[in-house]
């Protein structure tokens, strides 16, 4: 609840003691986070809405363990060609080359709460990506227009070879005050730090200027906006 008022850009709107009051009581002897789904299912429910009054698309819900069982992407620890949805079957990512020296990524909606799955995820896009410069491409198409959204980190992570090694992006909370730099897959970070994808002996290339395209499209969204936006500003974008 404190992480609502302090982010939720409408939660002046809401009544917050209210809500607060029935997830403690609902808490009190509770054995796990489970059974707090149905106050939990309310509060997403009474964000969305007021977001909605706000004249904005709501964002995100609150899904049970079964819920997210059945709607979450499975990432088998393989190489990038068989990392599928279990939704469309659709390769999460592709990557190929076009013709010398351009290289074409296409990223799709990938939704993983599990670090070590996103790890999986990361990797094997890196090591797509390295290959193709290993082919000789310097010039990148990156495609979004797929990309509805979901989990953000691995995706920053995998593509830092692009990135470069600084901050690409931070969040703001509801008061304007910014948040720490986006930093995974950043190489030297100090032990202990959360995200933490690749160390020094993971395969990279200097490639920060290299000309890349940006897709965007109807369907962009969410974690492929912030993808966009961590190359806003890059040179050669």
């Amino acid at each position: 609840m404190e992480r609502v008022r302090r982010e939720f850009l409408f939660a002046d709107r809401m009544q917050l003691n209210e809500l607060e009051g029935a997830l403690t009581l609902a808490a009190t002897g509770a054995r796990d986070i489970h059974e707090l789904d149905g106050p939990m299912k309310e509060l997403a429910r009474q964000l969305s809405a007021v977001t909605v009054a706000a004249g904005l698309a709501p964002h995100g819900t609150y899904l049970t363990k079964a819920e997210f069982a059945s709607n979450a992407f499975s990432i088998p620890a393989s190489p990038a060609p068989q990392l599928q949805r279990q939704e469309a079957h659709a390769p999460l990512f592709e990557t190929k080359l076009l013709d010398k020296p351009v290289g074409y990524i296409r990223l799709r909606s990938f939704l993983q709460a599990d670090f070590t799955a996103g790890e999986t995820y990361a990797r094997a896009l890196r090591n797509a990506i390295v290959s193709l410069h290993q082919e000789g491409v310097n010039r990148w198409i990156l495609d979004l227009r797929e990309h509805g959204g979901g989990t953000l980190f691995p995706a920053i992570a995998a593509l830092r070879p692009l990135l470069g090694n600084g901050g690409v992006g931070y969040f703001v909370d509801a008061g304007g005050k910014q948040g720490g730099p986006w930093l995974w897959g950043v190489l030297g970070l100090p032990r202990g730090t959360s995200g933490v994808y690749f160390t020094d002996q993971d395969p990279a290339f200097n490639g920060e200027n290299e000309a890349t395209a940006i897709l965007l499209g109807p369907v962009t969204a969410s974690s492929g906006e912030m993808v966009a936006i961590a190359f806003h500003g890059r040179s050669n974008t």
